[in-house]
């Protein structure tokens, strides 16, 4: 992953294959705070969780991309504050796929 900076940004999602894993992979980017709780985020995602992806979401999603088949690329915009974020891809397992990354104010 490369570093991210503060400011408009068009992230590119290429998508390979997981053959460890079975099937396809999403990603979602998440912003951080002093209290989110990345587990509550992992089980709210979880589409077999009959309470989860309903309103209020544990964090502020910021965007990403659904699943596509291999070798495709996925493309968004976002515009990043400083501050604590988290790439997180909705997985029936307990611990999920997450990636923390922390953006810097560049003009410091």
């Amino acid at each position: 992953m490369n570093e991210i900076t503060q400011g408009q940004q068009t992230i590119a999602v290429h998508f390979e294959e997981h053959p460890e894993v079975g099937y396809l992979h999403d990603v979602n980017l998440v912003k951080l705070d002093g209290q989110t709780d990345l587990s509550e985020i992992v089980q709210w995602m979880n589409w077999m969780n009959l309470d989860g992806m309903t309103t209020p979401a544990p964090a502020v999603f910021l965007g990403g991309a659904q699943e596509m088949p291999t070798g495709y690329t996925a493309y968004f915009t976002v515009d990043l504050e400083p501050g604590q974020y988290a790439w997180i891809s909705e997985l029936t397992s307990p611990q999920g796929l997450i990636k923390e990354f922390t953006v810097t104010d560049v003009k410091k």
